[in-house]
């Protein structure tokens, strides 16, 4: 299940380098720009520091027209309300040749994989109940998406795996 700040699933929508990662978020391997849900940057706000994490432009999918929000440490969030290919157009104009990541929530990553805007995703998968959420793939048109998996990289506390996403 996908819930909350917490949740650290997310879809890479052009991976340039896939060998390459780095904490800093100018390294050309590293996403630049970010897609999220409405839901997500509305229970983020609470559990995020002033300093949001991202230190990057992040465009929110929304119905409502609101004012860009900055915040310290360089992320910007831009609300884009009229829809998903419009953020992920405006997040791909930012990144020029960099990746797009679209971080969740779980309906925004629902969205965009039916809509086979995806190429790839990865989930880290750690053992904790929450209780509640939404099953990320629960609302896959499975008859349209094929999930191949990629790579699972296990540690003690998080298993990372990754899958393609695939037209059937």
């Amino acid at each position: 299940m996908v819930q909350g700040p917490l949740c650290n699933a997310g879809v890479r929508l052009a991976r340039k380098d896939p060998g390459q990662s780095n904490s800093d978020p100018n390294h050309p391997g590293n996403p630049a720009w970010i897609v999220l849900g409405r839901v997500r940057v509305r229970s983020g706000r609470q559990a995020w520091p002033e300093e949001a994490p991202f230190h990057t432009p992040v465009f929110v999918v929304t119905h409502e027209k609101r004012d860009p929000w900055e915040r310290p440490g360089g992320t910007t969030f831009q609300f884009v309300n009229d829809g998903i290919e419009t953020a992920l157009d405006q997040a791909r104009e930012a990144a020029g040749d960099r990746d797009v990541r679209v971080a969740g929530g779980g309906a925004t990553i629902l969205e965009y994989v039916n809509a086979s805007l995806i190429d790839d995703f990865s989930v880290a998968l750690s053992p904790v109940l929450f209780g509640t959420g939404i099953r990320l793939f629960e609302g896959v048109d499975a008859g349209r998406v094929a999930l191949e998996p990629v790579r699972a990289e296990p540690t003690q506390r998080v298993t990372h795996l990754t899958y393609a996403v695939r037209e059937r």
